[in-house]
Parts: structure tokens; sequence; C-alpha cells
């Protein structure tokens, strides 16, 4: 099976810069603004909550060869939708100063059965800020950049007549991550000449993590919606 998504979404900080903290993005969740997260099924359960495998009643559940999917902040369209309408590009700019922009990219290839579901996954993800700079008055950029490759495996179990179910995903992520933040007036000094190779490659930072997500559900009936739910 294979999904294309474009979904977009408001930048809810000031900055629009903290949004890379993540491997994975469900576009049905994304378009509900994220309800439903205990109810996640497939390959949504391993990223929101593993639990649900424990209730998959299917042998085989989805087989997913490929997914891409792009999101992008309300921002980030208006500012398309500027450029393609060939508007003056210094009435972009000033339009752009205090209003971020994000964008998303993400593909993720794997397979979800009973009790339990694998998945490969690579995100990337880029947001872009224009503000006034408090002493200069000087247009200061920031940027932050996140690159995420990884594996993710996830078993679920029920207990105490299947009310009880508890799942476990593990997560093997490696991640490149950059920030960088310039003023209109420390860009020719910061970025000219080999001096911004060396700004860029000190912004870059490389890892390789391994962590997990746990997930609990209780549901009073086997085939009731959950009356609890609980992911960590």
């Amino acid at each position: 099976a294979a999904s294309l998504s474009w979904a977009a979404q408001s930048t809810a900080s000031a900055s629009g810069l903290d949004k890379l903290d993540r491997e994975y993005q469900s576009a049905p969740l994304l378009g509900s603004g994220n309800a439903g997260q205990s109810d996640a099924s497939g390959l949504d359960s391993l990223f929101y909550n593993p639990a649900n495998l424990a209730r998959a009643k299917k042998v085989i559940g989805e087989i997913v060869i490929a997914s891409p999917h792009i999101e992008a902040s309300q921002n980030g369209i208006n500012l398309y939708r500027d450029i393609k309408a060939n508007k003056n590009m210094l009435d972009i700019v000033n339009n752009s100063i205090g209003r971020p922009v994000s964008l998303g990219v993400q593909n993720v290839t794997g397979a979800s059965f009973r009790r339990t579901a694998f998945a490969l996954f690579q995100r990337v993800d880029l947001n872009v800020g224009v503000k006034n700079d408090v002493l200069s008055g000087l247009p200061t950029a920031s940027a932050s950049s996140s690159v995420r490759a990884g594996m993710a495996l996830g078993f679920g179990r029920s207990f105490a007549s299947n009310s009880l179910h508890l799942g476990v995903t593990g997560l093997v992520v490696q991640k490149a991550a950059a920030s960088l933040s310039v003023s209109a007036l420390d860009a020719p000094t910061k970025l000219g000449g080999a001096g911004g190779n060396s700004v860029l490659n000190d912004a870059l930072k490389r890892g390789v993590a391994v962590g997990a997500h746990v997930g609990l559900l209780f549901t009073p009936k086997a085939d009731s919606d959950p009356e609890f739910s609980m992911v960590a």
C-alpha cells in the first residue's frame, strides 16, 4: 500500500523552531489535531500507543511499502502562494518577519500483525524564522533542521481477560541535527568564505539513539473503547 498526504498545521510557539523531537507523524491524527492517539492502530500504534498491538485481531493487519508524507505550517503555505503569485520579494520578506515556516517530509515502510509490528522510517524537518533583533532592529534569521532514520519493533500482550493491554516499542534512531541563528549584521563575517563552512560544521550534530515507547490500555470489556490510557 502507498499513500501521499499533505497536511497544514499552525505553529504553536513564538519561534516555531521546537518541532523536531519526533520520529514519525501520523497524517490522520495530524488532521484531527492529534485527537484519538490512544486508539491508534497498525503502524501508527508503534509510535503513539503500542498497547493497541495487543488488540489487533487480524493475523496480517497492514503492509506498507511506501507512505510518503509532507506537512507544512500555514505560514509556509502562504509563503509558497506569495512566491507563486510573483509578489514583490521585499514585501514577501517583510511579511515573513515574525512568521516562522515549518516543513516536514517523512516516509515509512513496515507491516503490522497480531500482537506485533515493525517499521523502517525516515523523516526530515526544517524550521525557519525571521525576526527583528531587539537591540539593532536588524532582521535575524534562525533555522533548525533534523534528519532521522531508524527502525521500530513493537509487541503487545493482553491480560486480565483481555481488559488490560500492554505494549512496548523499541526504537533505534540515527539523527543529524543543526541549529543556526544569524543576524543581518553578522551574516558577512559568519557565512562569508571559509568561515561559513566552519559555522555550519560547528552547528551540525550527529548521533545514534536507542529508546522505547511503553503503552498501557484498560478496557472494561474486550471490545469497548479505552477507558484509561497511558503512554511513556
